[in-house]
Formats: C-alpha cells, structure tokens, sequence
C-alpha cells in the first residue's frame, strides 16, 4: 500500500512538471518577435531599395535570436505629408508568429510628379485639338505617368475663339497628386507663332527667381523686339502662374506665347 501511494505521488510530481514545461514551452512558442528601430523617422532617398531601408530596424526573437536577416518590407503607405509617407516592416520566427510594425518615412529627394506641356496651347478656331497629346508627366517613384493625366474644364470649346481656364492634374502609386491650373486660349486668326520657347512649364522653389528671357528659344526671330511680361506672377507664393511674351509692332501686339510658372516645394 505504501508503495503504492509513492508511485501515486511521484505521478502526481511527474505530471506537474511536464504541465510546467509544456506551460513554459508554450509560453515561449507564443512570444512574438520584437522589431526595433534606429529611429523614429527613417530618411532616405527616393530611389532606395528595401534592403537600404531594413538597416534601420533589426528583429529579434526569444527563441531564435537575432531574425534580422528574415525580416521585410511589408507595404509603402500614401504619403502622410510633403516627402513622408509610412511603411510596415514584418518579422516571422519559426514558430509562425508574425510582428508589423509601422515607421514614419521621409524621402529626402522626393518631388511630386511633374507635368510638361509640349505645346503653347494657342491654336486657331475650329481646329482639330486633341490637348492631351500635348501632355506628359514624369514621377519619382513611377516613372512616366502620363496615362494618369487628367484635364479638366467647364467651359472648354475648340470652336469658339476666347480664353479657356483648365487643371491639369497627375497623380502616382502613392497618392500625390499634382495640380496645375492654366489657360488654353483659342484664336479667331489663323494662328501661326514665331515665339518659341524652349519649354511651356517650370518648375520653381518658393522665392527662387527665374530668367524668362533665357527660356526664349535661339530659333525665335526678333529677339530684342519681345516683351516679358511677368506681372501675374507671385514668386514667394505657391502656385501655377502665366508670363506672356509678346512681339509688338508699333503699338500693336501682333504675336505672343506664354509660359506656365508653377511654385512650390520644387528642388
């Protein structure tokens, strides 16, 4: 009987010891790993790969050590803010159990997609117009864009001759829209412009000033005869602005071209 009652207590100890283990291996198996950061606010370039930006965190599990080198990137959130956006970073341990953790971003290139005009938008009344081809619009992160443009107009007729306000905007992959608002102005004459430009838009920091007349093309005849007018433009305030140039004869303004102006957070 004695006997007995040892084996029935040593079971007893036997089993409360193996509940603790599979307990304490359990609670082991349960532990997530932990991912750390260097900082709060990763800064990198636009062009930087995932393995540029994983330098900045490490992972870490209880049984499996250091999982650094297994960790990913998740996703690339919408931007937050001007150069910033958000990303997860996810690290599994052998057991399958998953951590995410999300960090601030900031881009420290990053510019919003640019939109170019090819074009002065002047043409003739009742001519054949498709404006879009005009278009193009380039982007950090995607490359051309231009298949995002959209324009936009209430009051936009190729018959009538008159001044016809639009917005031009491009969006990319994360959520930054550009928008540029400008005039296409439709011509009772048969239009046929000698003032070239060497482009229709420029881009410009906030307060940074601009040389116009080096914007006029060399194949632009009558150089000296051309007026710069660039009243309408406010340079310390973001914005898409028009400088007009114009080719008098006498006092008679006989031709003119414009340039878009846009004003921003540009390099």
């Amino acid at each position: 009987m004695r006997r007995f009652r040892i084996i029935i207590v040593f079971l007893a100890v036997a089993v409360t010891a193996l509940r603790g283990y599979l307990f304490m291996t359990k609670s082991q198996i349960d532990v997530a790993p932990v991912i750390t950061c260097d900082t709060e606010l990763i800064e990198v370039s636009s062009k930087a790969t995932d393995e540029e930006i994983l330098k900045h965190a490490t992972a870490y599990d209880e049984q499996d050590g250091d999982i650094t080198k297994d960790m990913y990137v998740e996703r690339m959130y919408y931007m937050t803010g001007y150069k910033k956006s958000r990303i997860s970073f996810v690290s599994t341990d052998s057991d399958n159990n998953i951590t995410k953790k999300k960090v601030d971003i900031l881009y420290t290139d990053y510019e919003s997609p640019r939109i170019d005009i090819e074009s002065n938008l002047i043409f003739p009344a009742n001519s054949k117009i498709s404006l879009k081809k005009y278009f193009k619009a380039t982007d950090i992160f995607d490359g051309d864009v231009t298949n995002r443009i959209r324009l936009i107009s209430d009051t936009y007729d190729s018959t009538r001759p008159g001044t016809y306000e639009m917005v031009a905007r491009a969006s990319n992959s994360h959520g930054d829209i550009t928008e540029i608002k400008f005039h296409v102005y439709i011509v009772a004459e048969n239009f046929k412009p000698t003032i070239k430009l060497n482009k229709y838009v420029t881009y410009t920091a906030v307060g940074k000033s601009i040389d116009y007349a080096s914007i006029i093309s060399a194949q632009t005849p009558n150089i000296s005869a051309i007026e710069i007018d660039d009243s309408n433009v406010d340079i310390n305030t973001s914005g898409s602005y028009e400088v007009f140039y114009r080719l008098k004869n006498g006092n008679k303004t006989k031709e003119f071209t414009r340039l878009i102006v846009v004003v921003g957070d540009w390099q």
